[in-house]
């Protein structure tokens, strides 16, 4: 009776083992997804913020309150998407550390 709850068990462990595997190998695979995704975004907004920040460096010939405010509202978005992309690729501050001790 015992060797069959000890067999049991370990049937019992093996599949839970391999459900795990299985479902950690998904979750890998699902993450370079979001990171080739995260890649082409990242792509796309540093197109934008080199096209936005071409455009503000030209001169403004027309002093209207509204074309003023709508340089400053593309200023806002600007520093917005450069925000956006730092925080992005900021690493985690465990992977930094490790990065670190691995240089050494």
């Amino acid at each position: 009776m015992f060797y069959a709850i000890l067999i049991l068990t370990n049937i019992m462990t093996l599949a839970g083992l391999l459900l795990s595997v299985r479902r950690t190998l998904a979750l890998v695979e699902k993450m370079d997804e979001i990171s080739t995704q995260v890649e082409e975004s990242l792509d796309m907004i540093n197109d934008a913020y080199s096209s936005v920040s071409r455009h503000l460096e030209s001169p403004v010939l027309f002093d209207d309150p509204v074309v003023i405010s709508m340089i400053n509202d593309v200023k806002y978005a600007r520093n917005a998407m450069l925000l956006v992309a730092n925080k992005v690729v900021e690493p985690f501050p465990d992977e930094a550390d490790f990065n670190e001790e691995n240089k050494t």
